[in-house]
């Protein structure tokens, strides 16, 4: 496995934040090339792509989140020929002087070097793979902290924006080091109300369903089948219906121009404000922001991957374009 060890002796300044979705294919690409001091966290749903440097090529999967750091060029790009929709949401900051360090070593050689851990020292992945449960978070937190970013004329939201993506990789960090020294629990061999209980509610979540028709579909009580559901997936049942309404609304708003009204009614909840409140709990932003952060990149970067065949990074040549207007 490839992960970083990263150390801060300043606090980061966020460079640019990207909130997308778009259809891309083989066409589209992106380089990020050795950008000093700068780490970006990229989340990736829907589909994968693959990404190949100067020490080989990986994948990132769907629903994974991505770490690019400054010892490496990075060559993005999609491996389907027909276009495909993908959502991206992405983050980058500068940190001035931070010291880090690449390991790829096998899983075994992995907690020795964990031993000796201090607060400024973060373990993370080159690629986070985020369960079914954690997606509707990370896509919150990112999010909230474009949201946040985006308010350019607030020093006090620029505050928000570094501490929330602080909460981000220190999000990250935790679940690496659990997964290392053992900690984490993986339902490997979840049970079979577990499985059914998901099924059911994947296949009527639009249907207005509750906790009691769950129990009752798999002829448990309610008390038997919350207590073995939040054992097995760390969330009630009630949080896990609510993540599939949730997931699904954050899909329509993006990709239809239906009214929110009938946007709620689609999930099978017909209280407009309960919808509303529901939404903007997971996300942290409204039904109205989610629509423009969804459609939106900031005003720092265009999209690179609109650049057919790039070859380059953009980014160095916007920041060339910005040191010759001052010089």
């Amino acid at each position: 496995m490839t992960f970083y060890k990263i150390r801060f002796d300043s606090l980061p300044k966020i460079c640019f934040a990207i909130s997308d979705c778009k259809m891309y294919s083989e066409d589209n690409r992106n380089v990020i090339d050795h950008r000093a001091d700068m780490i970006e966290l990229s989340f990736w749903e829907k589909h994968f792509i693959q990404v190949k440097t100067e020490t080989g090529t990986y994948t990132i999967k769907k629903n994974s989140i991505g770490l690019f750091m400054p010892d490496q060029r990075y060559e993005l790009s999609f491996p389907h020929k027909e276009e495909k929709e993908c959502v991206n949401s992405t983050v980058a900051v500068m940190v001035q002087g931070m010291c880090f360090e690449r390991f790829n070593v096998p899983d075994s050689e992995m907690p020795s070097i964990i031993e000796n851990i201090d607060n400024k020292t973060l373990f993370i992945p080159q690629v986070t793979t985020l369960s079914e449960e954690e997606v509707i978070i990370y896509q919150a937190k990112y999010k909230s902290i474009i949201n946040h970013y985006a308010k350019t004329d607030s020093a006090s939201e620029q505050i928000i924006a570094v501490a929330e993506w602080m909460e981000l990789i220190s999000a990250l960090n935790s679940k690496f080091l659990k997964m290392i020294m053992g900690k984490e629990t993986k339902n490997k061999t979840s049970t079979y109300y577990v499985i059914k209980a998901k099924r059911y509610m994947n296949a009527r979540f639009r249907e207005g369903i509750s906790l009691g028709d769950v129990a009752d579909e798999l002829n448990i009580s309610k008390v038997y089948l919350s207590s073995l559901f939040k054992r097995e997936t760390g969330i009630t049942v009630v949080q896990y219906l609510n993540t599939l309404r949730v997931r699904y609304i954050g899909d329509l708003i993006i990709k239809c121009n239906k009214s929110l009204s009938d946007i709620c009614r689609d999930v099978g909840l017909n209280d407009g404000r309960y919808v509303q409140k529901l939404f903007k709990k997971y996300y942290g932003v409204s039904m109205r922001q989610f629509r423009v952060l969804g459609h939106a990149v900031t005003q720092y970067i265009d999209n690179p991957y609109l650049n057919i065949h790039l070859d380059h990074d953009v980014y160095a040549e916007m920041l060339d374009h910005v040191k010759n207007e001052y010089e």
